[in-house]
C-alpha cells in the first residue's frame, strides 16, 4: 500500500509499529493490504484515553530472562505466533527473515513525529523509539505482518549477543510522553503505559479530524538475549491481551 500525503501524520502511528508494516513495507502482501489501517475506524463504546491509560498503568513492566541464549532464525520461526494462532480472521499474512529489513526499514529515525507535530521532547522520543529498541547489533530476526478487517499488526523477534533490555526504552518514552498530547491542525495523539503478562510497552490513540480514533498497542518482552514485540492497530484491548498471553505461553513452552 502506498501512503497518501494527507495521511502523513496518521502514518506516524504506523511508523512506531513498523511496526505496522503496511505503511512502509515493500513486500507484495503489504502493497495489496486493505486500506483499513488508515481508515476512519470509530471506537464508540470503547474506553476513553484516560480510562485506558489508568487500566494499563503509568509504567510498563517487562520481564527479563537473562539466562535465555540467543535463538537462531529457525528457533524464532517456531517461537513466534503464526497465522493459525491469530484470534481473528487473517486477511493478509507476510513473513520476512533476517536482520537487513530491521536495519534498513525499522532501525531508522524518519522524523515522522517531529515533522507531523513539531519539535518537542515527546515527538523526538517517538521518532527514536524504533532505533532504540532494535539497536545496532541484532544477529537473527523474523517479522510477521498480519492484516485483518479493521487494521494490521506486526509481530517480530530479534536475537543478540547480549541480554535484551527494552524496559528502559519504554520508561524513557513514557517519561517524555506520559501526560503529553501531540497535536496538529487535524490530529491529536495521546499516550499511556501498557503491561500484561511478561509484556510491557505503551498505548497510543490518534484522534482524527473526522471524529474517528485509531488506537495502537505496542508491547515487548525481553527473553534473555532476544527481544519480542507485538504491535497492533484497531484491536480491542482484550484481543490484544489475548495475543500477548498466547505469545507468552509459546515462549514459556520453549525447551
Amino acid at each position: 500500500m502506498r501512503m497518501k500525503p494527507e495521511f502523513r501524520a496518521s502514518a506516524a502511528l504506523l511508523t512506531l509499529s513498523a511496526l505496522v508494516l503496511t505503511a512502509c513495507s515493500g513486500s507484495d502482501a503489504a502493497d495489496e493490504a486493505p486500506a483499513a489501517p488508515f481508515a476512519a475506524v470509530s471506537t464508540d463504546g470503547s474506553e476513553e484515553p484516560e480510562e485506558a491509560q489508568a487500566a494499563a498503568g503509568d509504567q510498563p513492566v517487562v520481564a527479563a530472562e537473562s539466562d535465555r541464549a540467543a535463538l537462531s532464525e529457525e528457533q524464532i520461526l517456531k517461537a513466534l505466533l503464526d497465522e493459525g494462532d491469530m484470534p481473528f480472521e487473517v486477511l493478509q499474512f507476510a513473513e520476512t527473515t533476517g536482520t537487513q529489513y530491521f536495519r534498513d526499514r525499522m532501525g531508522v529515525n524518519q522524523g515522522v513525529y517531529v515533522d507531523g507535530f513539531g519539535e518537542s521532547e515527546c515527538a523526538a522520543a517517538m521518532d527514536a523509539v524504533n532505533v532504540d529498541l532494535i539497536g545496532e547489533d541484532p544477529e537473527s530476526g523474523v517479522i510477521r505482518e498480519v492484516g485483518y478487517e479493521e487494521g494490521s499488526m506486526a509481530l517480530w523477534m530479534l536475537s543478540y549477543d547480549r541480554p535484551a533490555e527494552s524496559a528502559s526504552v519504554w520508561e524513557q518514552l513514557l517519561e517524555s510522553c506520559g501526560g503529553s498530547v501531540l497535536e496538529n491542525e487535524s490530529e491529536v495523539a495521546e499516550f499511556g503505559g501498557f503491561s500484561h503478562g511478561a509484556f510491557g510497552g505503551m498505548t497510543m490513540q490518534m484522534h482524527l479530524a473526522d471524529g474517528s480514533v485509531v488506537e495502537g498497542w505496542f508491547a515487548t518482552r525481553d527473553f534473555g538475549n532476544n527481544l519480542v514485540m507485538i504491535s497492533a492497530l484497531n484491536l480491542d484491548q482484550p484481543v490484544f491481551e489475548e495475543l500477548v498471553e498466547a505469545q507468552d505461553e509459546k515462549l514459556d513452552a520453549l525447551e
